[in-house]
């Protein structure tokens, strides 16, 4: 492997981002047999959408599964994504009781996933879990202009940056809730 050296001496590793990174079976248990046989250190970045019986030994080839919750009401997700959320809780529990190495993590999205409910709903679901911390991702709109670059579809939400003082609230509720917070 050409960039081996590089990983060796830096310490760094492989993460598999998206779109939606569990999209591509076939070609991620390759990739990740080969960083594994090489001891390259792995990450996933996953909505949590897939299938759980597909992917169940290839999550065991990951040194870290980051799983992003964004909203818990099924109904609310299915408006807000366009699917309920059905397989994102059950596989979000199965990584947990199967001693996966999952962190979960939440975009905060205004008016979509920083609502007092889903917070409230989030912080339940980590304590229902088990689990005792959260990583916060402050929305920002610099996809939005690459819509236009390439031409894109969807629909640009056209909400500002996430602020500070938003952040600041959010944070310290998760924090009264036991819930140590990290944030990018």
């Amino acid at each position: 492997m050409l960039d081996l050296p590089y990983y060796q001496k830096s310490g760094g590793g492989v993460t598999f981002s998206g779109g939606e990174p569990t999209l591509h079976t076939e070609f991620l248990d390759q990739t990740l047999t080969l960083c594994q046989n090489e001891g390259i250190h792995t990450v996933l970045e996953t909505c949590g959408t897939f299938s759980f019986n597909i992917w169940e030994s290839i999550l065991r080839k990951l040194d870290l599964i980051y799983f992003d919750l964004k909203i818990i009401d099924s109904d609310d997700h299915k408006q807000a994504t366009g699917v309920p959320n059905t397989a994102v809780l059950r596989n979000a529990k199965k990584l947990v009781t199967g001693n996966y190495p999952v962190e979960f993590r939440m975009p905060l999205v205004q008016g979509y996933t920083d609502t007092d409910d889903n917070l409230r709903q989030v912080a339940h679901l980590l304590h229902e879990m088990g689990q005792r911390q959260i990583h916060l991702l402050k929305y920002h709109n610099m996809g939005e202009t690459k819509i236009d670059i390439i031409q894109g579809k969807q629909e640009k939400l056209n909400l500002p940056t996430y602020s500070e003082q938003q952040f600041e609230q959010i944070y310290a509720y998760f924090s009264g809730e036991g819930i140590e917070v990290h944030s990018s």
